[in-house]
């Protein structure tokens, strides 16, 4: 062993001709394999590799910027349904939720939705019910969709 930590190994092996030849290698404990031909000096990402985590960064990006905005309109639409004075909802008619509800939407820029479609009022004895349930389908990439589907309860006493 030498003086930085290197080994040297002697091989035989049998040439073209059938003589013996005798090779030398060097492994170093410290630097890994510094022979000749050796793959240490080879390092970073391959091409394949390179492309593969750009292709995933892009599918996620594209998924982000595509249901993004679905799931902001439905945290929104949720913060509309929250702020609704619970006090006063129990001796609303239904128009008059409706009419309340269509106001809080357009002051949050909700305009893509009919409340007709997504929003259903049970009123009981025991209290008002509204039932939001909508969906969204998205186009992704060539024949590939998604179909999102939001579904609340709010019950008002």
């Amino acid at each position: 062993m030498s003086a930085l930590g290197q080994m040297r190994f002697r091989f035989c092996h049998f040439g073209a001709n059938g003589v013996t030849v005798m090779t030398q290698h060097r492994f170093s404990r410290r630097f890994g394999n510094s022979g000749p031909g050796s793959r240490a000096r080879a390092s970073g990402a391959t091409l394949i590799g390179t492309l593969l985590v750009a292709s995933a960064l892009i599918a996620g990006l594209t998924m982000v910027l595509k249901l993004g905005p679905h799931y902001l309109d439905w945290q929104t639409m949720q913060t509309v349904f929250d702020g609704l004075p619970k006090s006063e909802i129990r001796e609303m008619s239904k128009g008059d939720i409706r009419e309340s509800v269509a106001k809080r939407f357009r002051v949050n820029n909700l305009r893509d939705f009919e409340l007709r479609k997504i929003l259903t009022i049970d009123e009981a004895k025991e209290g008002t019910t509204l039932r939001v349930r909508y969906e969204k389908r998205e186009h992704l990439a060539f024949n590939i969709d998604v179909v999102l589907v939001f579904s609340e309860q709010y019950r008002y006493q």
